[in-house]
């Protein structure tokens, strides 16, 4: 997918191409 895991941190980039991701960059919703 688009959402890595560890890619995007929740802490500097909750949102990514309307996708919500938490602190592991795991898609959690989207």
């Amino acid at each position: 997918g688009l959402i890595a895991s560890g890619d995007v941190p929740i802490s500097s980039r909750p949102f990514l191409l309307g996708q919500v991701v938490d602190h592991q960059g795991q898609q959690i919703c989207g």
